[in-house]
């Protein structure tokens, strides 16, 4: 589903994003090196201006952003048109073009999903609400047929603990799998974090503790088999979405440590601050961008330190951005530029490459969505799905394509949410009454061509 120049070409719409919203809305004045909060834009006499840690920067020029705006339109509008040929003309089928760019939409999403998304019937039932102590997120392969997820509910009969587990159900077959039960490394607890799963859906990651440490830990699918890439002690771990490499954070976090499953390498990696609490991490496919959420030390030693996003290379070092909330849930794409996150209700896509950042909901506008704790994006940062809370009804789950603005929605009373390669997939109850949450699919989102 990667092409390449999607990244930069995002990029760019990125930017002509914020150089419209700056330009076309009037948007606030700014000076240069003035103060500013996290993820606004504003204009001086010549450019336009964004927030990076606490300082108004400038991001391009108004005439450089506005030849962009008609560079991307103009190139949307030449893809359009044959190309030159001395060829006889043949009737032979052609791929559709792609959609015209279009300026974000501000309005509240429509009362009905788009008419090219459906709703799949219930793939699984995973949770007798309330799940107590339990966080209900599930991980899920590209595909969609692979899903891990949390659950109290026992779907082995030696699962007698009443405390939730690890499970795997494969989505094809109906086969469920207790990924945490374990006799080789101990009694696993509830507390799962950083659950993980590549594209393919091969290999689930998590780190649970296991009496009073906490550990990381890899299950192979085909072979059923769980083992322990390090030894002991973790507070995260991610796993590319090509399943080549495995980023896992140290118990003292300000280490990573790196490994190529491939080749078997293995290398680490220090932030040049150090981190206190590390909640979130995302490797990139080729093994050198690091990216997530932390609270990092102060870096003078003094104070309580702060909340940031991250971007880690061993080439550039460590890029932080303001993150706006200590729920520094992340999802990153496959090539590690892109990032999403929750701040306050709101949910922000970040360019990591140039610090830009946009608003997904416009600051809670469309009708009073605001996001919930549960996001994600697709391997190639086209799609971003997240639970959203309407000021008019319970919580549903939402996706976005970046491309061309549009969006659907499903699943009322949903508490969670993921990508598949051409879906979305959501836990919610399958009707209204129900005392059961299951996993469903909206689907599809892309073209079938």
């Amino acid at each position: 589903m990667r092409t390449a120049g999607g990244a930069s070409r995002r990029a760019g719409i990125v930017i002509a994003v914020l150089v419209v919203s700056a330009v076309l809305s009037g948007c606030q004045a700014g000076k240069v090196g003035g103060r500013c909060k996290a993820g606004t834009v504003a204009q001086d006499s010549t450019h336009v201006l964004v927030c990076q840690k606490g300082r108004w920067k400038r991001l391009i020029s108004k005439a450089d952003g506005l030849r962009k705006v008609a560079e991307i339109k103009a190139a949307e509008e030449r893809a359009k048109l044959p190309p030159p040929t001395t060829a006889p003309v043949v009737d032979v089928p052609v791929d559709a073009d792609p959609p015209a760019y279009q300026e974000p939409i501000d309005d509240p999403p429509a009362e009905e999903p788009s008419s090219n998304a459906t709703v799949s019937t219930v793939l699984a039932a995973v949770a007798d609400p309330p799940c107590s102590g339990c966080s209900l997120e599930f991980v899920v392969s590209a595909s969609g047929r692979f899903v891990a997820f949390e659950t109290n509910r026992a779907f082995d009969p030696a699962d007698t603990d009443f405390a939730p587990d690890l499970y795997l159900v494969d989505t094809t077959t109906g086969s469920v799998r207790w990924i945490s039960r374990s006799t080789a490394f101990g009694t696993q607890y509830w507390a799962y974090n950083s659950l993980g799963m590549d594209d393919a859906g091969t290999t689930v990651v998590y780190v649970t503790p296991v009496g009073d440490v906490t550990e990381t830990f890899t299950y192979d699918i085909a072979s059923d088999t769980l083992t322990q890439p390090v030894g002991r002690g973790a507070q995260a771990v991610a796993i590319s979405a090509n399943g080549r490499h495995l980023a896992i954070a140290g118990s003292d976090a300000d280490r990573i440590f790196m490994i190529d499953r491939t080749t078997g390498e293995r290398t680490t990696r220090r932030f040049q601050r150090s981190i206190t609490t590390l909640t979130s991490l995302n490797v990139s496919d080729d093994g050198q961008v690091v990216t997530g959420g932390a609270h990092f030390a102060a870096a003078n030693g003094v104070g309580s330190g702060d909340d940031q996003l991250f971007r880690d290379t061993e080439a550039s070092g460590t890029m932080l951005y303001p993150a706006g909330t200590s729920n520094l849930l992340t999802e990153a794409t496959a090539d590690g530029r892109f990032l999403v996150t929750v701040a306050n209700g709101t949910g922000w896509l970040i360019d990591t490459v140039t610090g830009a950042t946009v608003d997904l909901t416009d600051g809670c506008s469309w009708d009073g969505l605001c996001v919930g704790a549960s996001v994600d994006i697709s391997s190639d940062g086209r799609f971003v799905s997240f639970l959203g809370y309407p000021a008019y009804g319970t919580a549903r789950a939402y996706v976005v394509d970046l491309d061309d603005g549009g969006y659907w929605y499903a699943g009322n009373g949903a508490v969670a949410v993921g990508l598949t390669d051409d879906g979305m997939m959501f836990l919610a109850p399958p009707d209204s009454g129900s005392t059961t949450l299951g996993l469903s699919l909206l689907a599809p989102l892309r073209s079938a061509s």
